[in-house]
Formats: C-alpha cells, sequence, structure tokens
C-alpha cells in the first residue's frame, strides 16, 4: 500500500499531512484537474466555461507544477 498522507503526532488535535510520496503526486493530481477544467468544463464547472491551469490555482501551486513540467 502506498501511503500518501499520514496523522500527526500531536495527542490533543488530529492533523493530517501529506508524505513524501503525497508531495510526489501533487504535479499528477493538478495536471488531471487541469486536463478535467480543459475538456470537461461542462461537468467541473456551473458556468460551464473552459479555465486555462492559472486560473485554477495560485503562485505557489503553479511554480510546483512547474518544477514538473
Amino acid at each position: 500500500m502506498i501511503k500518501i498522507v499520514e496523522k500527526g503526532n500531536s495527542p490533543m488535535i488530529v492533523r493530517w499531512g501529506l508524505t513524501q510520496k503525497g508531495i510526489d503526486t501533487l504535479p499528477i493530481l493538478m495536471m488531471v484537474a487541469a486536463f478535467c477544467s480543459k475538456y470537461e468544463a461542462e461537468k467541473v464547472f456551473v458556468d460551464k466555461r473552459l479555465r486555462k491551469l492559472h486560473e485554477l490555482f495560485n503562485r505557489d501551486a503553479m511554480e510546483l507544477v512547474q518544477q514538473f513540467l
């Protein structure tokens, strides 16, 4: 089994975070989101308008994607 999320160690607060494998999947998931927003916009968005990648993600997320392109 591939573990992409993990539970934090705090006894008082439950926090989940990404493992390194989870972090490594982010560019893949972002590209799937970009694909769906381009080719399945009528199913994804209420206004059915196509979106470009930069419209979906903030600057930090875009920098992450660009590292892997």
